[in-house]
Parts: structure tokens; sequence; C-alpha cells
């Protein structure tokens, strides 16, 4: 298939929304990569990297029309719907009166995508909770009302045992290709068990770009206090939890004019606890021999790192993300863990900031990593319910690749360049997080909550006893998740 702007711009003309407003050079929107030695495993593609047109890759689909079919996504909500905290963007379908430039973008994609294969592209928002019934109910009525799922991946757990969904990477969808750059690759590899890819995450999406850890900082804070050079340190590898805690310590300990004029050293929630794991190298969970899933938290590094996170909380203000998010804008912190989804939430923020990755847990370690957050993110699967799998596989392609080349350049143009990251060097540092994206399988299968419970109630005194009372629920559930593999292969 090729974008044919022309095309587009006939069919869109009588929409009110503005194609030069939307459609963003690809040259205008990323710094060229960083040159950093401590990167490894993949450099993901840019749709920068693709300017030149004899670069530029297409999804291999024939000509197809579908005579108006549809194609219904099941949607995952939690409270608030879109617009609330953790729905910021319509990522599926738009109505074309948007006020929001990102959203104005997924507006113009589908309607292209529509006239290109003419279908309709519709969704619906299920609680989290619910998803699951539907999908299952649907499957065994051969109810083909869900063409696609996004579903959080945090409530997958029971998704995978049921065994309901295509495999991306099979001859049913065919015209689905994982390899491409729009699809996330350390996806695919953490939802791939042997032969099966149920669930992977492409550029269709916004929530897991926006469920990306990061660091946010206070610019001018930081020039106040004579703080180093925060992104020398992250360009070469320096950026570390310990460097972190200097510098929050240390202005912490400067005796303040007046009482409300004490900063914070780091700002941010208990999710915190989680990003600074994953910043570690460490896994709650992998998959062996290409296929089985294994438990790790029980290795003697992943207790270390996690007592020493618990030790180390006595600098952080973690109460609540809202109150983080309030205190940072008041310049009464000089770091705030969040995510890139929290730059919406600083729009009005009248100080300077800077965006960072996650620090390293130390020097040593050759790159950062960067988790994405599975209580916020999407994850795409087909439904075995689907109906028309040609056409299915067709549409989801094509809205990842379109995608691709325009909602993913001004995911990063409005939303975090444009209003948040404020310097180049931030656009920087955003291609480092992007280029370290992780996710862990283990805190996304997790039946026993135990991982969940280490963020919330767990202390170093009691990590021994906490990790010894779920040891048995873990070898269950893990084995449980593997007869089921065997089963697919």
């Amino acid at each position: 298939m090729q974008r044919i702007t022309v095309l587009l711009l006939a069919v869109l003309m009588c929409s009110t929304v503005c194609l030069s407003a939307c459609y963003v050079d690809a040259e205008e929107v990323l710094q060229q990569p960083l040159q950093n030695e401590f990167m490894e495993d993949y450099e993901p593609v840019f749709v920068e990297d693709l300017a030149d047109e004899t670069l530029k890759l297409t999804p291999d689909i024939p000509p197809l029309s579908f005579d108006g079919a549809s194609f219904h996504v099941l949607h995952w909500d939690v409270a608030g719907g879109v617009g609330g905290p953790w729905i910021p963007w319509e990522e599926i379908a738009v109505l074309p009166d948007s006020a929001d430039a990102l959203e104005q973008q997924v507006y113009l994609r589908n309607a292209y995508v529509e006239t290109m294969y003419d279908v309709r592209i519709t969704s619906e928002y299920a609680h989290v909770d619910t998803i699951p019934t539907l999908i299952l109910t649907a499957n065994r009525a051969g109810d083909s009302t869900y063409q696609m799922m996004a579903q959080r991946c945090n409530n997958l757990s029971s998704m995978w045992l049921q065994d309901v969904f295509y495999d991306l990477n099979g001859n049913d969808l065919p015209y689905i290709d994982l390899s491409k750059p729009w699809w996330n690759p350390s996806s695919v590899d953490n939802f791939t068990f042997g032969a099966k890819t149920q669930f992977a995450a492409s550029d269709m999406l916004l929530l897991d770009k926006g469920a990306s850890a990061c660091v946010y900082f206070n610019a001018e804070l930081a020039q106040e206090h004579e703080i180093t050079d925060l992104y020398d340190l992250a360009r070469h590898g320096e950026w570390t939890w310990e460097r972190m805690a200097s510098y929050a310590q240390d202005i912490m300990s400067i005796e303040p004019e007046t009482d409300d004029a004490v900063p914070y050293g780091v700002l941010g929630s208990i999710d915190l606890v989680a990003f600074l794991y994953t910043s570690s190298g460490c896994h709650m969970g992998t998959i062996e021999k290409g296929k089985y899933f294994s438990h790790q938290f029980d290795q003697p590094h992943s207790l270390e790192v996690m007592t020493d996170i618990y030790d180390d909380m006595y600098y952080v203000d973690y109460r609540s993300a809202e109150h983080g998010i309030e205190q940072f804008k008041a310049d009464q912190g000089l770091f705030m863990y969040g995510m890139l989804k929290s730059s919406a939430s600083l729009r009005d923020m009248e100080s300077n900031y800077g965006v960072l990755p996650v620090p390293k847990y130390s020097e040593d370690q050759n790159r950062y990593y960067t988790l994405v957050w599975q209580h916020y993110d999407s994850i795409i699967g087909v439904p075995n319910s689907c109906g028309d799998t040609e056409m299915v596989s067709a549409i989801v392609e094509a809205l990842s690749a379109e995608s691709f080349y325009t909602v993913y350049p001004m995911f990063y143009e409005t939303v975090l360049l444009g209003s948040s990251a404020r310097d180049a060097a931030s656009k920087e540092m955003l291609r480092t997080i992007f280029s370290t994206r992780t996710y862990d399988i283990g805190m996304i299968y997790d039946p026993t909550t135990f991982a969940w419970k280490l963020w919330a109630d767990v202390t170093s005194e009691t990590l021994p006893a906490h990790v010894a009372a779920f040891q048995d629920a873990l070898d269950a559930a893990t084995e449980q998740f593997n007869e089921m593999v065997d089963r697919w292969n």
C-alpha cells in the first residue's frame, strides 16, 4: 500500500480539520540518534530515519475493498473515560470535531484507512475487568462484534489462559507483519511463547507510549543550585540511582528562607518502585528456551536491588502521582518520577523542565531500561470470533503503518516536545527512552498479586517473608501457564 497524500486530501477536504496543521515534517520531529556506547539489543526505526522515500516501508497489503464492513474495537477503561487520568487521549476512533491536535491526526489516519479499504472504524469502552468476559462470551457464541481488543496489560493474566485470540504472527492473519517498525519489538519478544503471539503493541496505540517511565527535572532549580549537566550524565551512561539520590539529598539539606520553600528531592508515586526495579536490568519474569514462562524474582541480584530500593526511599515523597505533579508544577521538587503521559498535565507549568530516562542501578550497566507500565498502557489482541480475518489483519496492519508515519510523529511533537520537553537535549533523551522501552512479563502475568504487593505493601525487612509466602503459589501459576504453552506448541 502506498500513502497517496493527494487522495487523502481529496477525501478529507470537506473536513474542518486542517491537514497542513496536522501533518508534520518528519525531518523536524526528532534529533539524530545518540551514539551511546551503552545502548544494545535493538535500535528501533523512527520515522525520520526513513525520510528518504527510497527507504520508506509500506505494509504488504494488496488492493482490497471490504464493502463498508465494520472494524469495531473493544477498548479498556477504568474510570473517567477519555481525558481522565487513565486515558488522556483517544487512540482508536475520534470524532472530526476533536480540538486536540493529536486526536485530529488519529481521525485523519482513520479516514485515510477507511477510504482506502472501504471500512468503518468504531470503538466502545468497557471496564478492564469486564473485557475478559465480553471476549469469552463472544467467542463461545461465534459473535463477531469485536474485530480487535485494546486491553490494559495489567489485566491479561486470565486472558492468556482463556486462549481465545489468534496468533498475530500466524497464517490466519495474513497481512500482519510483526517484523515491521510499526510493531514494538519488545512487546513482540515478551508476548511470544514458542509458536504463538497473542498480544503485541503497534504504533496504532498511544497509551503504551504514554505509559513509558521517565524522570522529569526542574531545570530552574537545577541551575539555581548549580547541579551538573544532567543531560550530559545521561548521554554518557553516568545517570545512576546514586547520583540522583545525591542531588536530591543536597537540595533537601539547604536551609530554606521559609517553611514552604523546602523542595523535595524526588516526587512521584509508589509506581517508582517498579520503575527502579526495571531500570536495574532485573525482571520479574522471562521467557526461557523461546517459549516457557519463568519467574525470576528469587535471584540474589533481584533481592539485592529491591532491598536497595526500599532502603533509599527516605528522600522521596511518593504520596500519589497527582500530588507529585502539583508539587512539581509549584517548584516543590527537583525530580519527579512519572510517565511520558504526565507531560499532558505539565503544559501550564511556568518553570522550565526537562525529561530523562529512569537512572541506571550502576554505571557498569551497558544500557538504560525503560518500563512500559502495565497499569496505563494498551495492548492489541484479535479475538478468534473476529469474523473476516483477511479484513481484520489488513486494517490492523494498515492502521499501524499509517500511524508510524503520521500519528507517532505528532505524539512526539504536540504531546512531548512542543509543550513539555522544551529544549533540544530533552528531545535526545526522548529518543533514548523510546530506544530502551521494555515489558516485564512477570509483572504482567501476576495472578497471585505477588508483584503488585511488592510495590505497595513490602519493606526491606518483610521482603524475605513475602517471597517465601508466595513461592508455592508462584510455582503453581508458572506450571499452569506453561502447560498452556505446551498445548499451543
